[in-house]
C-alpha cells in the first residue's frame, strides 16, 4: 500500500510548480505587451540599441515561458527571465544616465520578481544583486567613470513620467500576483488538511477494524480454552 504522505508531498508539489507557470505567464505577458511602448518611447528619444535590447528581450522571455510550459521548469524559467529582465534594465541605466534614470526605480521590482517566480533565497540573491549595482551606478562617477545620457534634456521630463506610468502598471502585476500567491497558498492549505482528515479517517477505521480483528481472536482462544478445560474431564470420565 503507497504512503499517503507522498501522495500530498507530491500534490503540494504540483500545485506550487503549477502556481510558478501562471505567474511566469502572466508577468511576462505583461512585459510583451508593453514592450510595444518602449520601443517607441527609446526609437522616439534616440536610442536604438535599447529599442533592440526592449525587441530581443521580449521575443527571448516569451520562447522562455513556451519552453518552461512545455517542460515544467518554472524555477529555472523563472530565474531566467528575471536575469534578462535584470540586464536589460541595468543597460537602459547605463544608457540614461544612471542612478538619474527615473528608470532607475525598475531595478528595485527585480527581488520581488524572483521571490514570486523561483524562491524567496533566490529573492535575496537578486535583492544583493541590486543593491552591488546601485552602489556601482552612484560610485562610478567619483571615481571618473562617467555614464552617458543619451536621452535629449528636453526629453528628460516626459521619459520621467513614462517610466512612472509603467512603473505604475508593473506594480500593480505584482500585487495581482501576490494576491493570486495568496489564494494559491490558502486553497493548497484547505486540500493538505482534507487530506489529512481523509488520512486520520482512514487510519482510525483501519485501527477499528484491527481492534475488532483482534477481539474475535481473543474470542476464539478464550472459547477453544474453555472446550479444551471441559474435554479433559469427560475424556477422563
Amino acid at each position: 500500500m503507497a504512503d499517503p504522505s507522498v501522495h500530498t508531498r507530491s500534490n503540494i508539489l504540483r500545485a506550487e510548480e503549477s502556481r510558478r507557470v501562471r505567474v511566469l505567464t502572466v508577468v511576462t505577458m505583461m512585459f510583451v505587451g508593453m514592450s510595444p511602448f518602449f520601443v517607441y518611447q527609446y526609437d522616439k528619444l534616440g536610442i536604438p540599441s535599447l529599442s533592440w535590447a526592449v525587441g530581443l528581450a521580449s521575443c527571448f522571455a516569451v520562447a522562455v515561458v513556451v519552453w518552461t510550459r512545455k517542460r515544467g521548469r518554472a524555477a529555472q524559467g523563472g530565474a531566467i527571465v528575471t536575469s534578462a529582465l535584470l540586464l536589460l534594465l541595468l543597460y537602459s541605466n547605463y544608457c540614461s544616465g544612471g542612478i538619474e534614470d527615473p528608470n532607475f526605480g525598475w531595478l528595485y521590482v527585480i527581488p520581488m520578481l524572483g521571490a514570486l517566480l523561483v524562491s524567496g533565497r533566490v529573492g535575496w540573491v537578486f535583492t544583493g544583486i541590486v543593491f552591488l549595482a546601485t552602489l556601482l551606478f552612484f560610485l562610478a562617477p567619483q571615481y571618473g567613470f562617467e555614464i552617458p545620457n543619451y536621452v535629449p534634456e528636453e526629453l528628460h521630463a516626459e521619459q520621467s513620467l513614462a517610466n512612472r506610468l509603467s512603473a505604475i502598471v508593473a506594480i500593480g502585476v505584482i500585487l495581482a500576483a501576490l494576491a493570486s500567491q495568496q489564494r494559491h497558498a490558502r486553497s493548497l492549505l484547505e486540500r493538505v488538511n482534507d487530506e489529512l482528515m481523509y488520512e486520520i479517517n482512514q487510519r482510525s477505521e483501519m485501527q477499528e477494524r484491527v481492534v475488532r480483528t483482534e477481539r474475535a481472536a481473543s474470542m476464539g482462544s478464550l472459547a477453544a480454552g474453555m472446550a479444551h478445560e471441559i474435554n479433559n474431564p469427560l475424556t477422563y470420565v
